[in-house]
């Protein structure tokens, strides 16, 4: 006959609970190594904001060299609001210049609308021929703008207009 055995583990080894004195010091110290690491947090978010709103005033200066901003406070505003478009907007001004040509001038405009503005458009001035301005923002959407459009979110509409 084979015997069955009755004796339920949970199969760890758990430590024995701590007792008096020594259960209060690791208490205390596991909250005062709670404090610490908050407040390490805190200072280095801190200095990351900082840092992260020195790189965005570059970006949009740099988005100025490339850009003419239809309406400036409020360009600014909205790329301060949805800061990764920054990066899109400034990765997109080379693209366009091989589509449409050197020459050509860009410009970002954000709607007025009630409430917070949901996209800006990139908007190349153009002084050539309507039909020679579709092929080329297509060349643009085929080229580039289709693989990089799903990391603006639907917030960048790139188009034309003509002088």
């Amino acid at each position: 006959m084979i015997e069955a055995n009755t004796e339920q583990t949970s199969g760890r080894d758990w430590p024995l609970p701590i007792s008096g004195e020594s259960s209060s010091r690791a208490a205390l110290s596991f909250w005062e190594d709670a404090v610490e690491s908050e407040s390490n947090l805190w200072a280095n978010y801190e200095q990351q904001m900082t840092k992260f709103a020195a790189e965005q005033r570059r970006q949009v200066e740099r988005l100025s060299k490339n850009y003419v901003f239809d309406d400036g406070e409020r360009v600014r505003s909205f790329l301060q609001n949805h800061r990764a478009l920054s990066e899109i907007l400034l990765e997109a001004a080379p693209e366009l210049r091989r589509c449409f040509g050197d020459e050509i001038m860009l410009q970002l405009q954000v709607p007025c609308e009630e409430g917070l503005p949901g996209v800006i458009y990139g908007i190349v001035i153009w002084k050539g021929d309507v039909r020679t301005a579709r092929v080329a923002l297509q060349q643009f959407d085929d080229s580039w703008w289709m693989a990089a459009t799903k990391k603006a979110s639907g917030r960048i509409v790139f188009d034309y207009q003509l002088a």
